[in-house]
C-alpha cells in the first residue's frame, strides 16, 4: 500500500493509490506465496518494513497534500500577478516627444 501511495503522490496520478482491500489482498498473496515456498523473512528485516510501511502510510498522504498545497499556493500567486509580459514596453507613446533620439 506505501508503494502505491508514494507512486500516486509523486506521480500526481491517484490511481496508483490502492484501496484498503486491495492491500489486504495483495499482503494475503504474498503471505501464501512465502508460505508454499517455505520463505520466512528476517525478523530484523520484517520490523524494519513494518516500520517503513507504518511511516509511509502516516506521512505519505501528508506530503502529498503538502505538494498540493504548495501547487494551490503557486497557482493564487501566478494568478495574482499583474500582467507584465516581457516584450511590452514601459514607455508611452508621447514620451520621447522633443527629444531627438537620432531620427
Amino acid at each position: 500500500m506505501f508503494v502505491h501511495m508514494g507512486l500516486a503522490a509523486f506521480t500526481d496520478f491517484k490511481n496508483w493509490e490502492l484501496k484498503k482491500e486491495e492491500s489486504d489482498s495483495l499482503a494475503k498473496s504474498v503471505a501464501n506465496v512465502m508460505e508454499q515456498f517455505d520463505m520466512a523473512p528476517d525478523p530484523r528485516f520484517a520490523a524494519v518494513a513494518g516500520l517503513i510501511t507504518t511511516a509511509g502510510m502516516i506521512y505519505g498522504p501528508r506530503v502529498y497534500l503538502y505538494r498540493e498545497h504548495n501547487a494551490k499556493k503557486r497557482a493564487e500567486k501566478r494568478a495574482n500577478k499583474p500582467d507584465t509580459p516581457a516584450n511590452q514596453s514601459q514607455f508611452s507613446p508621447g514620451d520621447f516627444d522633443g527629444y531627438n533620439l537620432g531620427g
